[in-house]
């Protein structure tokens, strides 16, 4: 039986046309990837003005050090206020291309003892 149960955002259907559910580290993943590529105030009307992070708004910005600082920081608290399921561990953030950035986000499940991590490419604009 599986600890942590979300639904499926890609929205997809069961071979019974019941939604799809992700399950424990999916689960997790899923919801990481959402707290952090959702721009912190597009769920205002929603009731949830604080929701999601700087980092989509970043991408316009130079990948420096002061950027990655700030970048880290967004995500950090993104994590801390939206997912209490995990606990940070790293983010590495490195420039992949001239218009792409790595993100790597290392964390353990909490109440599963686990550690895995999310690795996000983002386009960035120079």
């Amino acid at each position: 039986m599986p600890t942590y149960r979300d639904l499926d955002l890609d929205l997809t259907l069961t071979d019974i046309n019941d939604a799809s559910v992700k399950d424990d580290i999916e689960a997790i993943k899923q919801s990481v990837k959402m707290c952090v590529l959702t721009e912190r105030g597009s769920r205002a009307r929603y009731q949830l003005p604080e929701f999601g992070s700087d980092v989509p708004g970043s991408l316009f910005e130079k990948i420096n050090s002061i950027t990655v600082h700030a970048l880290k920081g967004s995500i950090e608290e993104a994590l801390d206020n939206w997912e209490p399921r995990v606990r940070v561990i790293d983010i590495t953030i490195s420039q992949e291309t001239r218009n792409t950035a790595l993100v790597k986000i290392q964390y353990e499940i909490i109440n599963l003892r686990i550690t895995d991590e999310v690795t996000l490419e983002l386009d960035v604009i120079n």
